[in-house]
């Protein structure tokens, strides 16, 4: 049976999404978990696994379980949709000048305001384009 993942790559992104949530540098989780710095950055590249003995401290250091720490298949996910898109480009099945300006102008969204009804947030997002055309969405998150 053939398997394409990752695991190496997905499991370091991983790591490191962990890591930066909790405003930890290389160094400091490092120290906690006790190897060095070079290490965690070879395994957060995806270039080397981790010992059985540093994952649980890890684990500990993160703050988070063994599913947690293997919850990646978004990650995938993300890799897939950037691989279509690029793809896409490439083969000039999008209008690239549409594509920029949608790009950019997600780029600068402001949120001006958050507001909580009844366990739903309404989330106001505008945005300037370049030709000064404003746009306005509102999205609707279950909380």
């Amino acid at each position: 049976m053939e398997n394409n993942l990752d695991i190496k790559g997905l499991l370091g992104k991983r790591i490191k999404e962990l890591r930066t949530e909790r405003k930890l540098t290389q160094d400091k989780l490092s120290e906690m978990v006790g190897f060095g710095q070079r290490t965690l950055s070879k395994l957060e590249r995806g270039k080397t696994f981790i010992t059985a003995e540093h994952l649980a401290k890890l684990l500990t250091a993160l703050d988070i379980g063994i599913e947690d720490l293997f919850n990646f298949g978004y990650l995938q996910e993300k890799e897939i949709l950037k691989e279509e898109l690029i793809t896409a480009i490439r083969k000039e099945e999008v209008n690239i000048e549409i594509l920029y300006r949608i790009y950019k102008s997600l780029k600068y969204i402001n949120i001006f305001t958050i507001l909580q009804q009844n366990k739903l947030k309404n989330i106001i997002i505008k945005s300037t384009f370049y030709n000064n055309v404003e746009s306005a969405f509102c999205i609707q998150i279950s909380c």
